[in-house]
Formats: C-alpha cells, sequence, structure tokens
C-alpha cells in the first residue's frame, strides 16, 4: 500500500468542480468542529484499491481495506456534562468517473465511516501517534452487508468533468438523521479521552490509472475521499501551522493511515485530514494567525506579512500554537463560538490561565467549567462579547443552505513575538456561551490552548 498526492495545492482550484449533497437542514444545530484549515489537496492509496468495496462488507472494514483516520484532541473535548451528540458528519468525494456505474445502476459509494476513541494498547498523546480503536467504535455504512453490490449512498451522475479537470467533480456531504436534537451519537467529553474519526478506502479494484468512460478526463475511475489541509508546496493556500508537540519534525499525532488492520503511517506535522463532525451543544474553536501562515486570499510574490492579510486559521495552531519568534510580529489569538440555537443572540467567550474546574458550577442557569476568579477571566469576557451571526460557508452557494453556521467571531488579539520563553508552554483554557431569550446561558465545552515557546 502506498498514499501518493494527487493533486498540489497551488492546483487544486484549478482541477476541481464543486457540487454539494446535503441532508435535511440544520436539524439538530449542527455546530461545527472542524480543527482544520480547509482542504489543499487529496491522497490516494492502493491502485487498484483493495478489500470489498462500500456497502459490501459493512463495518468495521479494517481486516480487509486500507482507511485513515484523524484526531480530535481531549483538549478540545471537556464538556460539563461529560458527554457531547454528534448532530452530523461532514465530509468530501469525489470520483474520477462519475458515469461508470455498479450493477445497480448506481455510482461509486461514499467511504464507510467509524467512530472510536484512541486504541488503548497504542500510543497515547501527546508522544504517540494515534490509531482508532478497531474493538470498540461506531461503525456508519452505506450499504447492506448481507447483499453485496447493494449502494444506499450515491449521488446522481452530474457528467463528466471538462477537460483538464482530473478529479472530476467534489461533493461536499453533510450527513445527519435530520431528527434533531437527542437522536443523534453521543460520545464521551471529559477532557481526558480522544475522538478519532476513520474513513475507509472504497474497495473493489477502483483505479485512477486505467480506462474511463470520460473521454475528456481518461483517468480511472476511483473514489477518492481523503481531502488533506496542508502545506505541501510553495502554494499551499490553507496550510497547518500547528506546533510540533512531539519535536520529530514527522508525526502530527493528529492523523494516519492504514491497511488491513495495521497501522502503515502519520500524517505530517503541517497537514490534516478535513472531515469533521458537528455537534448538538455549542462548540468553541480556538483561531489564531500563526505569523507564519499565507496571505489572505493567497501568497504572491512580493507581498509583505502584515497583521492585516495574515489570515486568521481555525487548524491545528488553535490547539497547540507555535509562539511567532523574534521579527515575526503577525500572531493573533480569536475565538469563534459556534451556536446555531443562539442565532442573533447575545454571546461571549472567557478565558484563564488556571486550569479547568475539577467539577462545573451553576453559572446563570448554565454550567461554567472556568474559574471565575482568574485573573485573565473579566479580561477575557470584557473583550469577547457580541452577537451570534450567520455566517456562509460555501461561496458556491448562497446564504440560508445546509453549510451556513451561527457564530460569534471575537476580536482578534495580537500575540507578541516570543511571548513564551523557548521550551515552555503555557495552556489556557476557554469557554463560550450564549444567552437565551429567558435570560438563562448555555455553554459551550471547554477548550484548551497550549502555547509553546
Amino acid at each position: 500500500m502506498k498514499r501518493f498526492t494527487l493533486a498540489s495545492s497551488s492546483a487544486l482550484a484549478a482541477l476541481l468542480m464543486c457540487g454539494l449533497a446535503s441532508a435535511q437542514g440544520n436539524a439538530g444545530n449542527q455546530n461545527d468542529l472542524r480543527l482544520e484549515n480547509e482542504g489543499d489537496f487529496l491522497y490516494v492509496y492502493d491502485d487498484p484499491s483493495i478489500g470489498p468495496n462500500v456497502g459490501s462488507s459493512g463495518v468495521p472494514d479494517f481486516a480487509t481495506n486500507t482507511y485513515l483516520w484523524r484526531t480530535f484532541s481531549r483538549d478540545t473535548l471537556r464538556h460539563c456534562s461529560g458527554t457531547m451528540e454528534i448532530t452530523s458528519i461532514d465530509f468530501s468525494d469525489f470520483d474520477t468517473d462519475w458515469t461508470a456505474v455498479d450493477l445497480n445502476g448506481n455510482n461509486t459509494a461514499i467511504a464507510d465511516l467509524y467512530l472510536s476513541a484512541a486504541d488503548p494498547a497504542g500510543p497515547q498523546a501527546p508522544t504517540g501517534t494515534f490509531a482508532p480503536d478497531q474493538a470498540v467504535g461506531l461503525g456508519i455504512t452505506f450499504g447492506n452487508g448481507a447483499t453485496p453490490g447493494i449502494n444506499n449512498a450515491f449521488i446522481t451522475d452530474p457528467g463528466c468533468a471538462p477537460a483538464g479537470q482530473i478529479a472530476g467533480y467534489e461533493f461536499q456531504v453533510d450527513l445527519t438523521g435530520g431528527l434533531g436534537a437527542g437522536n443523534g451519537v453521543a460520545i464521551t467529553a471529559n477532557g481526558a479521552t480522544d475522538l478519532l474519526y476513520t474513513t475507509f478506502i472504497p474497495g473493489g479494484g477502483q483505479t485512477i490509472t486505467g480506462p474511463s468512460s470520460c473521454v475528456a478526463n481518461p483517468i480511472g475511475d476511483a473514489s477518492l475521499c481523503d481531502l488533506h489541509s496542508g502545506s505541501l508546496g510553495a502554494g499551499a493556500s490553507e496550510q497547518e501551522n500547528g506546533f510540533d508537540i512531539q519535536g520529530l519534525g514527522t508525526d502530527s499525532c493528529f492523523g494516519g493511515f492504514g491497511t488491513l488492520g495495521a497501522t502503515a503511517g502519520a500524517d505530517a506535522v503541517a497537514e490534516v485530514n478535513c472531515n469533521y463532525c458537528q455537534f448538538t451543544e455549542p462548540t468553541l474553536a480556538m483561531v489564531t494567525a500563526s505569523g507564519v501562515g499565507h496571505v489572505d486570499p493567497g501568497p504572491a510574490a512580493g507581498v509583505t506579512l502584515t497583521n492585516s492579510n495574515v489570515q486568521l486559521e481555525e487548524g491545528l495552531a488553535g490547539v497547540h500554537y507555535n509562539c511567532p519568534p523574534v521579527g515575526n510580529t503577525q500572531g493573533r489569538l480569536a475565538a469563534r463560538l459556534y451556536a446555531w440555537q443562539g442565532l442573533g443572540r447575545p454571546a461571549a467567550v472567557m478565558g484563564t490561565i488556571s486550569a479547568p474546574l475539577a467539577s462545573c458550577v451553576n453559572f446563570k442557569g448554565g454550567k461554567l467549567g472556568l474559574s471565575p476568579t482568574d485573573p485573565l477571566f473579566n479580561t477575557f469576557l470584557g473583550l469577547w462579547q457580541g452577537a451570534v451571526t450567520k455566517r456562509n460557508n460555501q461561496y458556491a452557494l448562497p446564504q440560508n443552505n445546509d453549510f451556513d453556521d451561527a457564530v460569534l467571531d471575537t476580536l482578534a488579539l495580537p500575540l507578541p513575538a516570543q511571548l513564551i520563553p523557548i521550551g515552555v508552554t503555557v495552556p489556557l483554557s476557554f469557554q463560550g456561551f450564549y444567552k437565551k431569550t429567558t435570560g438563562t446561558v448555555e455553554g459551550s465545552q471547554v477548550t484548551k490552548l497550549s502555547l509553546h515557546g
């Protein structure tokens, strides 16, 4: 099994066309926990693909297929209730030949998925490379394992892609049961358990080097489901800039891939898979400008990085931040509170330098996981207030679609160069709230951002 890149980040926008397939509105709130900076390139694995096709074996398919995973750190999963409810899952699917269909007249299926904690027998954070727990988890299959060839997740043929677009069409999928809060999947959110999101590569001998029914796109027929955010090449538009917590310059601990039940490799420090989950509860993501990232709307020769044109990132740098070195003054820190149920309502985010409370306390009808006597609590509270407003996440669609969010985007605060001495780590904890019409509040999870010198 090998993993190689289909399209470099600098060329991705020119090679792909965007389509959308979605579920039934924003049932259950669908508050994002992305922790990635959007896609730059696609990874391709076995050619031809191994194992049964999607919809023929059910899940887990670890023993027969190739798979990839991404890790949502325990640092971002600490809720006062001890659990959080996954309302929906988001992922992208590419096909090099949508016209080719199976025996039932359907095109390539979306990959099977699997949610779990990390393998308890394997290396643990922050110094090891995670792998999914293959014994205990939730499998999500888009087929009927009892009837090979049945495919319950397919997309109506959009036709062949125009000449020169080697990956065909992208479909970003928002999958939900559509029944709202209380009908999702509960996960442990105690601040000590990681969530791993595994995607199985569709088998069935799919290939990107074989014949294609699309004359203008002769690049086989394969489903490509590993869209990655990363810094591949000088033209990377949304690179990951998280701190190298292992200090090896290689593995990030936030993703990897395997085949036939065994780990085969790990993601690099500067990359992460783009699949993510959405939750019933409000969610909080720390947003940073790394000071070494790209210029918005993209890197250009001769452009000087300034506080106004270094783009804020919602990726791994919001979990482990690499404090800018001397001479680099573009570092910034902000927060993004996702609270669809609080659309139009006042909201605030507070932060502390002290650790989260061992037990949450009552707070204006909700639960507070931070110490209100911390010296930074009122400072952040005073600076980070506003209203929850709608945010259009899809440039290809008008507002009011299934991919929109309702968020509070806070003021971006400067992070001085070499704020933390080299070799020192300072953890900060944050929590967001929105105010209900009753006057009570509802809080997000408590998330930790580690500042690394």
